[in-house]
């Protein structure tokens, strides 16, 4: 099986149109603009018909890259986590050899525990996020002279359901993607909630969300089956 990659990451979404994005990424973005990475891997999203996943918060997504070929990851939330705007989440990573969960090539204990509670057979692909990303790196100082670092990533792009599930619920809806996701890297995690309000000062449509691009994905999912079911 293939070896596992577990971390926990902490981050927090703002949503806000596509001209204040691209403001705020005038605004903080380095000066050499090499520091600047783009990123571009379509991710499908897969869960039970009746997203048995979902209903624990835990998801599973597909994404191929050239360097790695197909990536399955899992995410399920951290118990203990603090409360507030942030999302902070488990995740693990593992290399798979076809675009679709391998539960063979999950070789971390509490990973295989987390989707125990479905089997690999009964998975389908639900929904696709197709999101290019910029993202940098950025250091912070905090008025008390402490410092960290945070990712900053900038996504625009779409999430839209898979081609069965489009004609199975004639549904051809998509939900539009803009936002930017300031996720802590290390050093003092007080850098996060500076940067935000920053980001917050600077576009006066940004609004702090808490809902994840799975979760954005499987709520397009619900409405199209709840509009087949009221037709």
């Amino acid at each position: 099986m293939a070896n596992s990659k577990s971390t926990v990451e902490t981050e927090t979404k703002i949503t806000l149109s596509e001209a204040s994005l691209e403001n705020v990424f005038d605004v903080l973005k380095p000066k050499d603009p090499k520091n600047v990475k783009p990123k571009h891997y379509p991710r499908d999203y897969y869960d039970t018909k009746d997203l048995k996943l979902n209903d624990q918060h835990v998801c599973i997504r597909m994404q191929f890259k050239q360097s790695k070929g197909y990536e399955q990851t899992i995410k399920a939330p951290v118990v203990d986590a603090a409360t507030g705007h942030s999302l902070t989440r488990r995740e693990w990573k593992f290399i798979a050899n076809k675009n679709a969960p391998d539960f063979n090539n999950v070789s971390d204990k509490e990973a295989l525990k987390t989707i125990s509670i479905v089997k690999e057979s009964k998975l389908k692909h639900i929904f696709t996020s197709d999101v290019p990303r910029r993202f940098f790196e950025m250091a912070v100082t905090l008025p008390d002279g402490q410092t960290g670092v945070v990712e900053m990533a900038f996504d625009i792009g779409e999430i839209y359901l898979a081609d069965k599930y489009k004609k199975k619920l004639n549904c051809n809806d998509i939900d539009v993607v803009c936002e930017v996701e300031v996720e802590y890297v290390s050093g003092d995690a007080r850098v996060v909630d500076q940067v935000v309000q920053e980001i917050l000062q600077i576009a006066d449509d940004a609004k702090i969300s808490t809902v994840t691009k799975a979760e954005r994905g499987f709520n397009l999912y619900k409405r199209a089956k709840q509009m087949k079911k009221e037709l």
